[in-house]
């Protein structure tokens, strides 16, 4: 329990032990546990998500590089397009 932050218990139920592992480090006792966040393996937990997740678009076919850009659209014309897009579009093109 925290006095200070008496909701913090919530985040128990928000996250498993074993992901808890993968950015924290534990100090446990029969009477509690408490974490203490490690940016080191938090850095190393997101490498392998990266990694990973490049992995699978280099499998897809998926092109990823800086030129990719263009490349990774889909060119439709405009009576393609449903007219509630096409509305949300303009409002968004007015509201920026």
């Amino acid at each position: 329990m925290d006095e200070q932050y008496p909701e913090a218990v919530r985040l128990a139920t928000c996250i498993k032990k074993e992901q808890m592992e993968k950015i924290a480090d534990c100090k446990a006792n029969p009477a509690f546990e408490a974490w203490k966040y490690s940016e080191t393996k938090t850095i190393e937990m997101l490498d392998k998500k990266v990694r990973k997740i490049s992995q699978h678009l280099k499998d897809s076919k998926v092109n990823v590089t800086e030129t990719a850009v263009a490349v990774n659209y889909v060119k439709v014309s405009s009576a393609e397009i449903p007219e509630s897009v096409s509305v949300f579009f303009h409002f968004l093109k007015n509201f920026i």
